[in-house]
């Protein structure tokens, strides 16, 4: 099946290429032949077959896996460089090995704080959702062993107020 898209013109003055773009979108999305097109079955049933096609090349998949691991990366070091105050350091210790570098809930609710997020919390969606919210307080960062350590007191503790009662 062929495509048959309409040529759309815009028209009038426009600062840049990015703003022109945003017109012609708006045009491109109410030109007719267009949505008869994208509203037929046998245009659904090409993207269906397309989209599976492309999905399952291998050059596609390992581009697209490169870009997200780049994207994750930088991520996790923007938010990692915030609650460390652009130090990337671990605020106990010192340690300063960025790939042994976590970000520590300062008052112990990571497990909700995952749950309330869902997807098991993978450590992305935690980080999106903090750049998201603007960088909330209540964050720290700690390197691997500081962060176990912590933890391990945490259920220590825990242990005597459930035993002295």
């Amino acid at each position: 099946m062929a495509r048959q898209f309409a040529k759309i013109k815009v028209e009038g003055p426009y600062k840049d290429l990015k703003e022109w773009k945003k017109l012609w979108g708006k045009e491109y999305a109410k030109d007719p032949k267009r949505l008869m097109l994208v509203n037929s079955p046998e245009y659904k049933q090409y993207m269906k077959e397309y989209s599976k096609k492309y999905r399952q090349n291998e050059e596609y998949k390992a581009r697209k896996n490169q870009k997200t691991r780049a994207f994750r990366a930088a991520l996790r070091l923007e938010i990692l460089s915030h609650y460390s105050n652009g130090s990337l350091i671990c605020s106990c210790c010192g340690f300063g090995d960025v790939r042994a570098l976590d970000l520590d809930h300062i008052k112990n609710e990571g497990g909700d704080h995952r749950k309330k997020i869902g997807r098991r919390g993978a450590t992305y969606d935690i980080y999106a959702e903090l750049k998201g919210n603007g960088f909330p307080d209540g964050y720290q960062v700690l390197c691997r062993n500081c962060n176990w350590i912590k933890e391990l007191e945490r259920r220590k503790n825990a242990q005597r107020c459930d035993t002295s009662k």
